[in-house]
């Protein structure tokens, strides 16, 4: 997760912003993958839900103010995936063991996860961040990350 203390010109790009935190997100996989161990998946787990949280609970707002619909597709696809990634995230701490290697179980789950989150940063990076960036006011992305800081990461 980046540090909530970046200066004010990083964080005035969302897409910057975000896209900095999906990098984040595949280290500490990576580094999951290559430890085993709960305590490394918690941490990746701690940054992806803070994440998500920040945009169904904050940029999705930004979006459909601006748009005034009730139904947005893009939006609709984005919270689809959330919940996919959630439950495979449910699935490996069901499987995971303290131990160096990884059950196969949780190596496939983790695979699907990652995946997952190719596909589904990709779509956020193209679509989603540059939108906001583009039509939310210098304003409402301030505002946006100052509610981030009080997101708890809860999965």
């Amino acid at each position: 997760m980046r540090p909530s203390s970046k200066n004010d010109d990083s964080m005035a790009s969302v897409y910057n912003f975000m896209s900095a935190e999906h990098e984040d997100e595949r280290i500490l996989l990576e580094q999951f993958k290559n430890t085993g161990t709960k305590q490394a998946f918690d941490k990746f787990v701690e940054g992806i839900s803070r994440h998500m949280a920040f945009e169904e609970d904050v940029l999705f707002g930004v979006v459909l103010r601006h748009t005034g619909e009730k139904d947005n597709m893009l939006l609709d696809e984005i919270a689809l995936q959330h919940s996919r990634i959630k439950s495979l995230i449910k699935d490996v701490y069901a499987n995971i063991q303290e131990q160096t290697n990884p059950s196969d179980t949780v190596k496939g789950k983790v695979s699907e996860l990652e995946e997952l989150l190719r596909s589904h940063d990709s779509m956020e990076e193209s679509d989603f961040y540059p939108w906001i960036d583009e039509f939310a006011a210098k304003e409402e992305i301030n505002d946006a990350f100052e509610k981030l800081k009080q997101i708890k990461p809860n999965l």
